[in-house]
């Protein structure tokens, strides 16, 4: 079974949210990384747990999202640090990203497949409104700036970050064109600063690029190394400093950054790993991975220099995040 998982301190320790998954999950809390014990039913929730985001300045606020080729709920939000759920009232085929604001009120999913969609709530979570008319088709994974202003995503038809005005969806998008960006972006994140960064999707050469204040982009690419790059992520700091990058679902390397992106380093797990799942908390400190389809979460609490192999017992995890209070 796959499943989510968040990471939080508590009083000295740590806090883990696991949603297990199939037809009407649990979720299961683990403390100081124990073994984890069931703490309530998710009804209504009847796919994969695809991807959990934590808002990363209320982490009282997460998200969830199905995967599923059939309709089905898209997924469920939590108000209570993953105490109790509620399933948004929306079903779609094909949901497998989303992405939550600093503080929570604004939550994002897209639809992944050739009819675009985007689902998004902005007052935490309380009412959900869909999007389709001009949305692209393959949008990928979505990113909410700092200020609640703005929703950014890739697509993987267009080589540009798609950027739309949260206050006014009805007027369309516009877009950020990375003319060496081949065929289309994947992961997003975005800084205080106005930096963006999207990562190139199957590009053969895993390659991040970055865009300032919205209308520029800085400099050249980065190479981060040889190797195909399907489905490449990106996590990082709240100022950027600290880096994660996975650059393929089918492979085992992940590469970490603590200067801003100019230096990186390669670490080899034991594990083939699932790119969406990554996590960089806000000061950088924590950063986690966790495998394609097993048990196994890689946890670092030292910047990225060091992984921990983490091995469960309640069902393979599909994303988990930890995130400091």
């Amino acid at each position: 079974m796959i499943g989510s998982a968040f990471w939080n301190k508590l009083n000295g320790g740590t806090k883990a949210v696991i949603i297990n998954t199939g037809n009407n999950p649990t979720s299961w809390i683990s403390t100081n990384l124990q073994t984890p014990v069931v703490n309530s039913a998710m009804t209504g929730f009847t796919a994969t747990a695809q991807t959990l985001r934590v808002a990363s300045l209320n982490t009282n606020y997460m998200l969830v999202i199905a995967n599923s080729a059939s309709v089905i709920p898209i997924g469920a939000y939590s108000t209570n640090g993953g105490l109790t759920w509620n399933i948004i009232p929306f079903s779609d085929s094909f949901i497998s990203l989303c992405n939550i604001s600093q503080d929570g009120r604004i939550m994002v999913i897209t639809r992944q497949n050739a009819t675009g969609a985007i689902y998004m709530s902005v007052n935490y979570g309380a009412s959900w409104t869909k999007y389709t008319a001009g949305v692209p088709s393959l949008p990928g994974e979505p990113c909410i700036s700092t200020d609640n202003n703005y929703l950014y995503h890739t697509s993987y038809s267009q080589s540009a970050i798609i950027k739309w005005d949260i206050n006014n969806m009805g007027a369309g998008y516009t877009g950020i064109t990375i003319g060496q960006m081949t065929p289309g972006g994947y992961g997003i994140n975005a800084l205080n600063s106005g930096r963006i960064y999207v990562t190139d999707y199957n590009s053969g050469t895993p390659r991040l690029f970055w865009v300032d204040g919205g209308v520029y982009v800085y400099g050249n690419f980065v190479n981060i190394g040889a190797g195909t790059n399907s489905a490449p992520s990106i996590a990082m700091s709240i100022d950027g400093k600290h880096i994660m990058y996975c650059r393929a679902n089918s492979q085992v390397q992940i590469y970490v950054s603590n200067n801003y992106g100019v230096l990186w380093t390669l670490t080899t797990l034991s594990s083939t790993v699932r790119s969406m799942s990554l996590f960089v908390s806000k000061s950088g400190r924590y950063m986690g991975i966790q495998s394609l389809t097993t048990n196994i979460h890689y946890i670092s609490n030292n910047f990225g220099a060091t992984f921990t192999q983490y091995n469960w017992t309640v069902g393979a995890s599909a994303s988990f995040n930890l995130e400091e209070t």
